[in-house]
């Protein structure tokens, strides 16, 4: 495979955004590699000086650490040879510490001399305005949060990923923020309680909205980011509504209790309310407007239940807020040897979604952790020298066919999961498209990983594979189970619709098929999914 120009797509091929030159892999006598280049602001092109360039290597050694000079030139030298990440750090632009991926693979040989690489560092978005009442007075210590979509098995998702208090003059600045689309959320302050109505009918307390003017989320008007904008005079006006009390007992051990907006089955943890038990382990919570929430109770809110409720135009009495927990419990066979074996479990739905727990095996094959929350799950394995794969998950002995396992009401107390020892390796390179004939298919700041997907998804196989891609324009996903699956190279999507079947249905043909055998290692071309073509998907499957 040829290294890409810098004037051709596949040039976006570090997450970085490394725009690789022609002499990028000239070889060097000596037993160490060397690697230059130069930082450039994406927006601008002009150099980013003091910036913080890291390599970190994929084993447990040291990295290597400099920092861009006024003209954003840096230069490494002495390098080990073997695979690393390169992370770039520089305040005001994209870096690990948002969360976003901003590093990339490269692997490194003995004289190898990578030079004039072109870094682009995205510079991040920043969003001013005001909250105030519906006759314009401002709301001081509104809350503010910025909301992103992603997506699960089941569908859209919601996250909020920043957040704050406006001022006194309920004034609001939310910084750093990647380029993207966004929801705009505001609430009342802390101090803007439930207030009588001055008709005498009862109480009312403002409202929360999304940008511009939307009760819920699905009305709600997106904001494009661009990189480095600066978006002024945002105005989120909050009217007075008539609000209601939701009221009820403590049950089995519940400390806390909390209400949660509820949006198509999912909790939505910005617009939540607390109202924990007194010494009578009764509670009431006020300022509840009309709508769909969960009912949550639980001795640290890690854990607990979720009772959906809804609340129309008068106060909820009477409700029971039950702390319920299941265990996990299973045997696990082992076929073949295999050290340091743990189960994962991603919970599906609910508030905690996505979260994921350990659970180690015991020498006897025994796996327990209690205190889980009633939920959906998806379970795989893993242990300390690679290999391991589920290969069933067996219920009364009968194996299970669904990706899911349903632990909503209990966990089954015959689950029988067996493990085998002989996953194997898929390594690959990109195949980029003509761009002469249909234009790049992402744009040239758009970071970029390889996708593995199951063709057929079963219990106890994990829902996607992602890797980075070396300047050589490779990849490697380990672990992999024995079966047959579809290959990608994405640029920019959540990692959420990898967990789609819809979607993955509707781009399956973009997609290169494959199949691992038991400890095999297959080589595979992974086509690029444009982005038009998974939103055009998006747009279907929403």
């Amino acid at each position: 495979m040829r290294v890409p120009r810098s004037d051709t797509v596949s040039a976006r091929v570090l997450t970085v955004l490394i725009l690789m030159a022609p002499a990028l892999a000239a070889q060097q006598p000596g037993g160490t590699a060397q690697l230059s280049g130069v930082i450039r602001n994406s927006v601008t092109g002009l150099p980013v000086a003091k910036a913080t360039i890291r390599l970190v290597p994929s084993t447990n050694r040291v990295g290597y650490v400099r920092t861009s000079n006024a003209s954003g030139a840096f230069a490494f030298d002495g390098i080990a040879p073997g695979d690393y990440h390169l992370r770039l750090e520089r305040r005001g632009y994209l870096d690990d510490a948002k969360g976003v991926q901003t590093g990339s693979a490269l692997h490194l040989t003995a004289g190898q001399k990578i030079t004039d690489l072109d870094l682009l560092a995205t510079p991040l978005a920043v969003i001013t305005g005001t909250v105030t009442d519906a006759d314009g007075e401002p709301i001081p210590y509104a809350v503010v949060q910025l909301i992103k979509q992603n997506w699960s098995i089941d569908g859209r998702r919601y996250q909020a990923v920043t957040g704050d208090n406006a001022n006194e003059q309920g004034e609001f600045r939310l910084n750093d923020m990647a380029p993207g689309r966004y929801y705009l959320y505001a609430a009342r302050g802390p101090m803007d309680g439930p207030v009588k109505d001055p008709s005498g009918k009862g109480e009312l307390r403002l409202a929360s909205l999304y940008y511009p003017n939307a009760a819920t989320i699905d009305g709600a008007a997106p904001i494009e980011l661009r990189a480095g904008q600066e978006l002024t005079g945002v105005l989120m006006k909050l009217p007075w509504v008539p609000c209601y009390h939701v009221r009820g007992q403590a049950q089995q051990g519940a400390q806390e209790v909390q209400l949660l907006k509820r949006h198509n089955g999912q909790a939505l943890p910005w617009d939540e309310q607390d109202g924990d038990p007194g010494r009578d382990r009764t509670f009431d919570i006020a300022g509840v407007t009309a709508g769909d929430y969960f009912l949550r109770a639980g001795t640290n809110m890690r854990i607990g239940g979720e009772t959906p409720i809804t609340v129309t135009s008068h106060d909820v009495n009477g409700l029971a807020a039950t702390a319920a927990s299941v265990e996990f419990r299973a045997h696990v066979r082992v076929e073949g040897e295999v050290s340091g074996l743990g189960l994962f479990l991603q919970r599906n739905d609910g508030p905690e979604f996505d979260h994921v727990s350990t659970v180690a095996v015991q020498p006897d094959g025994t796996a327990r952790l209690p205190g889980i929350g009633p939920a959906r799950y998806i379970l795989w394995a893993g242990s300390r020298e690679g290999g391991a794969y589920v290969k069933s998950v067996v219920i009364a002995q009968q194996e299970l066919r669904t990706q899911e396992l349903d632990f909503t009401r209990d966990v089954p107390p015959d689950l029988e999961i067996v493990v085998g020892t002989g996953s194997g390796r898929v390594q690959g390179t990109v195949q980029w498209p003509d761009t002469t004939q249909t234009g790049p298919p992402f744009g040239a700041a758009d970071p970029i990983k390889a996708v593995l997907v199951p063709q057929q998804p079963r219990a106890g196989i994990r829902p996607a594979w992602m890797s980075e891609i070396d300047q050589n324009t490779g990849f490697a996903f380990s672990d992999v189970p024995p079966g047959k699956y579809f290959a990608f190279v994405t640029a920019n999507l959540d990692e959420g619709l990898w967990m789609n079947r819809e979607f993955i249905g509707l781009v399956q043909g973009s997609g290169a098929a494959l199949e691992v055998p038991e400890k095999g290692n297959v080589q595979v071309q992974a086509p690029v999914l444009p982005i038009a073509v998974a939103q055009r998907a998006m747009d279907t499957i929403r």
